[in-house]
């Protein structure tokens, strides 16, 4: 969790940066789940509520976020004696995320809920490391996010804190045997571009390629693709990112803005969650590693071709 004097500092100071990379809301979740473990010795249970079969990734700042719901969260805790707490979000148009964590504790008085929403405990400053300044400061930073927090008393016992975060929002479907799915699907017979600059980069692509009995086909930069994938049919690209001419990320909007549905996976040195994240705002389905994997290359094209 980030130091909430630091955090205060930043923030009053209005020097507060917000950093953001694409992850998972499972592999947050996750995170969160871990250090409520750690915290409970009341064997207070912790529900969470996802949707098994889709991940979701969002562009936001990581560690911020980690802190809001850690520190939420243990607020949840601090006031739940008995009972369980539940965390769940939900997503709004692809294009902002909804937290919600539902304590079991007493009902926060409605001056509390004022005094918290207004800031009036961060202006007192009374307490640094009280729950009220905590809540109030995280408040302030979920303002950085969406609109901040919203505190309502639950109709039996207990109360629900929330807050949005604007963000896109990618969401990747999983079944539930994936490697079984995997190992079912041959590639054999499929045609595939490899849309690469540099001759031994390909050369090594369709080795591995051919040898599962794929078709293959080259692009040396952008503007060939788009030609070829237009006039031609292709079961699935494989897009470089860093070439002349026209890079790949200029390609595949090019591709996406003619209506061409066909799966493209990036192949980039740069895997950096922010690469990751504007290779996918720009249409790419997916996308791999340099150097290239010859396992992990495979079951990427297995996850976007039908069997043959």
């Amino acid at each position: 969790m980030i130091d909430e004097i630091v955090l205060y500092s930043k923030i009053e100071a209005e020097s507060l940066k917000i950093h953001k990379t694409s992850f998972s809301l499972t592999n947050i979740i996750a995170k969160v789940k871990k250090h409520f473990e750690q915290i409970n010795n009341r064997e207070i249970n912790l529900t969470i509520k996802t949707q098994p079969d889709k991940v979701y990734y969002i562009y936001s700042d990581y560690d911020k976020l980690l802190t809001i719901l850690q520190t939420l969260l243990l607020d949840a805790y601090n006031r739940t004696k008995d009972g369980e707490i539940e965390l769940s979000f939900s997503i709004i148009e692809k294009s902002n995320v909804i937290f919600k964590i539902k304590d079991n504790g007493e009902y926060l008085k409605k001056s509390y809920i004022a005094n918290v929403l207004s800031g009036k405990w961060l202006e007192a400053n009374k307490n640094i490391h009280s729950d009220e300044f905590g809540i109030s400061l995280m408040n302030k930073l979920c303002s950085y996010f969406g609109q901040g927090l919203k505190i309502t008393n639950n109709d039996i016992r207990g109360n629900t804190i929330s807050f949005d975060v604007t963000t896109p929002v990618e969401c990747k479907h999983l079944t539930p045997d994936t490697d079984t799915l995997s190992k079912a699907k041959s590639i054999h017979g499929i045609k595939a571009l490899v849309v690469e600059d540099i001759k031994i980069n390909y050369t090594i692509i369709k080795r591995i390629l051919e040898k599962k009995g794929v078709i293959v086909e080259r692009a040396t930069d952008g503007l060939e693709a788009v030609s070829k994938v237009s006039e031609l049919e292709y079961d699935i690209v494989l897009m470089d990112i860093r070439m002349p001419n026209m890079d790949g990320i200029e390609a595949t909007k090019e591709i996406r803005s003619r209506g061409i549905q066909i799966p493209i996976i990036a192949q980039t040195a740069n895997i950096l969650a922010e690469d990751k994240y504007i290779c996918i705002e720009a249409g790419c389905d997916n996308y791999i590693g340099k150097p290239i994997n010859a396992n992990e290359l495979i079951e990427v094209i297995r996850q976007y071709v039908s069997d043959n």
